[in-house]
């Protein structure tokens, strides 16, 4: 699963492979100056090469949540959510409940639509 990352691409420059190579040194130029430059040949935008800074590219990548990174986040926040005293005393009571009020626990579920 690659990561996603929503860009506006409106600054960048369109030019052809053919001007691309015409106009090689001066592309460069625009590229290093900060402009997005979008290579597209034979007109097939499904193709495209896009060429940006170094630096930007790493601004780029550091927005970058990796899907792995985000699930580790989200286990994390929960088990540090069990970690609670509340949850601590609720999972030493885990089976320690009498017939008598398992059966009090169903019957008040039961008659509050639970």
């Amino acid at each position: 699963m690659n990561p996603v990352i929503k860009q506006d691409n409106s600054n960048c420059r369109d030019i052809s492979a053919t001007e691309f190579k015409k106009a090689f040194g001066q592309t460069l130029d625009r590229v290093i100056k900060g402009q997005c430059i979008r290579i597209t040949k034979h007109g097939r935008t499904g193709e495209r090469i896009v060429m940006i800074r170094e630096a930007d590219l790493n601004k780029l990548e550091a927005r970058v949540v990796s899907p792995l990174d985000a699930l580790r986040a989200e286990f994390n926040q929960m088990v540090e959510s069990m970690q609670s005293p509340a949850a601590r005393k609720a999972a030493a009571n885990v089976g320690t409940a009498s017939t008598d009020e398992l059966g009090e626990a169903a019957v008040k579920g039961f008659t509050a639509g639970g």
